[in-house]
């Protein structure tokens, strides 16, 4: 005879199984492992009238599928068998943190899934010429109804405009340098992101130059 334990098996995707066979009779039987071809990684391992079978990792793709052990010598053989039931792991719902705080996803933010492979997703959150105020610790949070995993990443994309220069208490950044007979100002707006620059030269003309991303010039 030969008899498997567990005699049933209900895991999730991704689990770590071992089954055990034993046998008993005269003359000692031989065990046997039947298999329909198996995608999981295994091993067997055998002493005298006990085998053990170890899979690792178990693939969703191996759900229902029969194990049996064989128990055989010159008198007959016997058989035990189960079917394998596995609980594959549910697309996930994603979540970006950036310094704990919820990125809000758009246009110029947004998760991308690049390929989709066998339970799979490869992917990255995608930002749109990131600035300064796109540094930190990002944090990608991945739930489902069996709980939530969790990795971080720091990211550096832009030094600190106020590197270099001048804070004010108003948060504005102020550079000062001297422009031959006359004196340059460079204010920079951190909030809109918005660069002015003052200079007044030798014909008393007032140029400002506003707007960086638009390129405007106006001459008063």
């Amino acid at each position: 005879m030969a008899t498997l334990s567990p005699f049933k098996v209900t895991v999730k995707e991704g689990s770590d199984v071992e089954l055990t066979c034993n046998t008993s009779g005269v003359p000692s039987p031989e065990l046997i492992w039947n298999m329909s071809l198996l995608a999981t990684n295994y091993e067997i391992l055998t002493s005298g009238q006990m085998s053990i079978l170890r899979m690792s990792n178990l693939s969703s793709l191996d759900h229902n599928s029969k194990i049996s052990c064989t128990a055989e010598n010159i008198v007959g053989e016997k058989e035990s068998a189960l079917l394998l039931d596995i609980l594959w792991n549910p697309e996930p719902v994603l979540q970006w943190l950036l310094n704990g705080e919820a990125v809000t996803e758009g246009v110029y933010i947004m998760t991308r899934i690049h390929d989709v492979s066998e339970r799979e997703y490869h992917g990255c959150l995608q930002l749109d010429s990131p600035t300064h105020l796109n540094n930190g610790q990002y944090t990608l949070l991945a739930t489902n109804r069996y709980g939530t995993d969790r990795k971080d990443v720091d990211a550096h994309f832009m030094k600190e405009p106020w590197e270099g220069g001048y804070r004010g208490s108003n948060g504005r950044l102020w550079v000062l340098s001297s422009v031959n007979t006359g004196r340059l100002w460079v204010l920079s707006s951190v909030n809109t992101g918005r660069l002015w620059v003052l200079s007044s030269v030798n014909t008393g003309r007032l140029w400002v130059l506003s707007s960086v991303n638009t390129g405007r010039l106006w001459v008063l």
